[in-house]
């Protein structure tokens, strides 16, 4: 610069000259420049010294604080993502995943899960306070079981179980509270890495690389593999940057490097160099094979997975391990991982059981790739299997009035409720043993005690009744009627005979030989329903004869020629009896035979005859079913046996139903509803007409029946087929391959094997809403109510007997009194 202004002063001193000055006034002129350019070239300089001074020194001082910069740096790098990961450790959650079933694994639902769940990012200023969340998902094999996890913020609870369960349809999301312990006294411990830069995806396998991982992790019987997760915001941005340096693209410097470069490129300036002759060329990256640029331009996660084994030794851990790790090394492509030695092991298991985020040795990965480290089902491995889940797709089931029939599967756990309406189509519920029958009616029967419907119930173990008596409220006990024929002291009286209206002699008939003939079905004949039928008819006409007499009718001729004197049947019974005397003592045995073996089924059992024996039955079933009553009838078949269970549940069945049909005269706003349960029912519905009748008619008579049984096979084809056309709300516990074949027709979508799978008190239910059958769902049945004690229920059941039931000592004394009257002679004991 200098040199160019001397030059110029040069040009300029011939026009001053020629200006008309003289040589003296143009040398001091000249002087006087040369004095200023002299002065401005030493303020340059010193200028320019300054500079260098300012430049040595900042240089000095960035020198001397590079070393605590660094420290800070490396300080603040370290502690900042501990402290986050120990803020969002107080926040976490967690859940046991627990696949359904029949699940299948479908990696794009699987995708589009961590897709979504990539919204649990938070903003800058949150992440900048915070940390970034995280997500943690866990396999563990304890003792070769393995147990799936998921840890994630509290605040995306929803989000993760509705991600989960879009993946996973059926999938059982259950809090937990437990994780694996490091109680072992060996592990090993390995994660994993990327063999290349982020940029490079993993390949894929051909083959399921957790399932084989999670294969090996249950042969090794006791480890974890964790896979840390949280969302990299800031990856599309390096990601971009990184492929145009690869791409030997210049990208935009920023203004700190701007900044920093400015003094240097003054000081080249200043202090020129020697000008290059050619600009040296930087060798070419494009010989290098760039990534692809689809996972750039993803939403990716930071990811780190931990492995762990443990054992008694820990070159058993190790070598347990080793198939673990080789299981995901098959994902080999553009990218693929390796193990990477875990120097620090007191760090790393603090990371894996506090279920750290994701830390300084994590990858960038897409969901895609994702999936590849942790997806469910896992085909072939012992895992526990989620309840089936099946939602109603009308959600006003859980609204309205009605009694609860259940819970439904869902996180609301909304109770689905049935009204008296629908009672009125009927209820069928099968189930074996120990599946939740008993529960459900115990429910159903107490809420209708509560609304003050009528209850019928006829339990054939006799634990139901049992535990109704321990829960019906104090001021319900008086609407309770107890027909307990083991009872011994005061019996109830029920007699299957009495018939104050003549014209309904032969309805009476028809359905007690109807009892009889279906009972013993494979042991009944045309000879014996004739025989019973005569005998019944004849003792019909002698009000207060019961069927204690019917052995004396056709064995004792003294009680015979009484009874039947004075038919007045010169048609029907007169030529029977007229024929029975005919036959040879010999003959008549063989005919009576087959008859009184069945009814010394129950007559030879003293507390049953005291209550079939009586004269006048003490309860009144059409008070009972049109006053609101609470029957209860226990059949107990320990007590009773089977036989005599099955025949005085038929005959309180029988009974029931023509009181039922009494209600024919009435209009049907006089007929008060009244809910009879039928457990076993296929024992104690031997009534005249079918069972397609039956339950239609009971429909018009408001006698709304709840049926159970434990199996299909239990019922004949045709009640079979009566009971699914016309017990419109249908229920299902878990049941056996033969019922779930047959009943999985009408309750699709649910499986054969869903049916099977079934939980205890789960049940899957086709709902009758407004005499409409709906698609099935499923739900949990309520658990029974506390009950209120044995006294409670031996008082409640002493006061029945009270009011119901006669002394056995005068019972007693009636029967001898009338079989005396008939003519038979000795005491008690020998007519017994």
């Amino acid at each position: 610069m200098p040199n160019s202004i001397f030059m110029a002063l040069a040009l300029a001193a011939p026009r001053l000259s020629a200006g008309g000055a003289s040589q003296q006034q143009v040398d001091q002129r000249v002087d006087q420049l040369m004095r200023l350019i002299s002065a401005i070239q030493a303020a340059l300089d010193g200028l320019v010294i300054l500079l260098g001074h300012v430049v040595v020194v900042v240089a000095h001082v960035i020198v001397a604080a590079v070393v605590p910069i660094a420290i800070v740096w490396l300080l603040v790098k370290t502690a900042v993502p501990r402290l986050h990961r120990q803020l969002g450790l107080s926040r976490l959650t967690s859940v046991r995943i627990v696949p359904p079933v029949e699940g299948e694994y479908n990696s794009a639902s699987w995708v589009a899960l961590f897709r979504m769940l990539h919204a649990i990012s938070a903003p800058w200023w949150k992440r900048a306070l915070f940390g970034q969340a995280w997500l943690v998902f866990e396999l563990e094999a304890r003792e070769g079981h393995v147990i799936a996890r998921c840890w994630f913020p509290t605040q995306a609870r929803s989000l993760v179980a509705a991600a989960i369960r879009s993946a996973l349809p059926g999938a059982n999301v259950a809090p937990i509270d437990d994780g694996p312990a490091l109680d072992r006294p060996a592990a090993a411990r390995a994660r994993l890495r990327l063999w290349r830069e982020d940029l490079f995806p993993l390949g894929a396998s051909h083959t399921d690389a957790v399932a084989t991982a999670v294969d090996a992790l249950t042969e090794a019987g006791d480890g974890v593999i964790q896979v840390a997760m949280a969302p990299d915001t800031g990856w599309e941005a390096r990601a971009a940057k990184r492929l145009d340096q690869l791409s030997g693209i210049d990208s935009h410097e920023s203004i700190l490097w701007k900044l920093l470069r400015l003094p240097l490129e003054l000081f080249d300036f200043w202090f020129p160099h020697p000008t290059l002759t050619s600009i040296p060329t930087l060798p070419s990256r494009t010989a290098t094979p760039l990534p692809p640029t689809d996972k750039a331009f993803q939403a990716c996660w930071r990811i780190e997975v931990r492995l762990c084994c443990w054992a008694s030794r820990r070159a058993s851990a190790v070598s347990s391990l080793r198939p673990i790790a080789s299981a995901f090394q098959a994902l080999d492509g553009e990218n693929r991982l390796r193990v990477a030695k875990v120097w620090w092991p007191l760090g790393f298991d603090s990371a894996l059981t506090k279920r750290l985020g994701p830390g300084h040795t994590s990858m960038v990965l897409s969901p895609g790739e994702a999936v590849q480290l942790f997806h469910l089902p896992l085909a072939g491995v012992s895992m526990d299997s989620a309840r089936v889940r099946v939602m109603p797709r009308r959600p006003s089931l859980v609204a309205g009035e009605g009694s609860v029939l259940c819970r439904l599967d869902d996180d609301r756990s909304a109770v689905v409720k049935i009204s008296q309406a629908d009672r009125r189509h009927h209820l069928h519920a099968v189930g074996p043993t120990g599946a939740g029958k008993s529960t459900l009616l115990l429910n159903l029967a107490l809420q209708d005690i509560a609304a003050g419907i009528g209850v019928g119930i006829i339990d054939p173990k006799g634990d139901l009744i049992r535990d109704l008596l321990e829960r019906i409220p104090a001021h319900h006990a008086n609407r309770v009627i107890l027909l307990d024929p083991s009872t011994r002291e005061r019996p109830v009286g029920l007699n299957v005979l009495e018939c104050d209206d003549p014209s309904q002699r032969e309805l009476v008939t028809d359905g007690v030989v109807t009892i009889f003939r279906k009972n013993f079905e494979h042991f009944w004949g045309p000879r014996t329903d004739d025989v019973l039928r005569a005998a019944l008819l004849t003792l019909l006409r002698h009000p207060g004869a019961t069927l204690t007499e019917v052995p004396l009718l056709l064995l004792n001729q003294r009680v015979r020629a009484r009874l039947t004197k004075n038919l007045g049947d010169p048609v029907g019974l007169k030529p029977f009896w007229q024929e029975y005397e005919a036959q040879t003592e010999g003959q008549r045995l063989q005919m009576v035979g087959p008859v009184l073996n069945k009814l010394r089924t129950f007559l030879m059992r003293p507390t049953v005859r005291n209550v079939l024996g009586q004269s006048r039955s003490t309860i009144d079933l059409r008070e009972v079913i049109d006053g609101g009553g609470i029957l209860l009838v226990n059949l107990a078949k320990g007590a009773l046996g089977e036989e005599t269970s099955r025949l005085v549940g038929s005959f309180v069945m029988s009974r029931l139903w023509q009181a039922a049909l009494a209600r024919a005269s009435r209009p049907k706003a006089w007929r008060p509803d009244f809910n009879l349960y039928l457990d076993e029912f296929h024992n104690y519905l031997h009534l005249p007409q079918s069972i397609d009748d039956v339950l239609a008619e009971a429909r018009a008579y408001r006698l709304n029946l709840t049926l159970a049984n434990q199996h299909l096979a239990q019922l004949h084809e045709s009640t079979r087929q009566a009971v699914a056309s016309n017990a419109r709300t249908r229920i299902v516990f878990q049941c056996g391959p033969d019922d779930a074949r047959q009943v999985a027709r009408d309750f699709e979508p649910l499986s054969i094997h869903q049916l099977q799978s079934l939980d205890r008190f789960q049940i899957a239910v086709r709902l009758s809403v407004d005499g409409h059958t709906q698609p099935p769902f499923t739900g949990t049945t309520l658990p029974a109510p506390a009950g209120l004690g044995e006294e409670h229920a031996a008082a409640v059941a002493t006061a029945s007997s009270a009011r119901y039931g006669r002394p056995v000592v005068e019972v007693e004394a009636e029967i001898i009194a009338r079989l005396g009257r008939f003519g038979a002679a000795g005491g008690f004991r020998e007519i017994a």
